[in-house]
């Protein structure tokens, strides 16, 4: 699993525990996060997009804008 995979899987699950939302057993890259059946209603999903911003300017000084 790529590095940026696992800072997705990890942001996500850190986010779901905080909105107390369940993650399926079989959590991964196949997941639907968003949408019909998803996991994150629309808040959810911008929290997670803000998490992987700030995780990915921290780990790789980059900024995402």
């Amino acid at each position: 699993m790529s590095d940026l995979t696992s800072l997705i899987e990890q942001s996500a699950r850190e986010i779901a525990e905080e909105r107390g939302a369940d993650l399926p057993a079989d959590f991964g890259p196949e997941t639907k996060l968003f949408g019909s059946h998803g996991v994150f209603d629309s808040m959810g999903l911008v929290s997670l997009i803000v998490a992987i911003e700030e995780s990915i300017s921290d780990l790789y000084e980059v900024d995402v804008t």
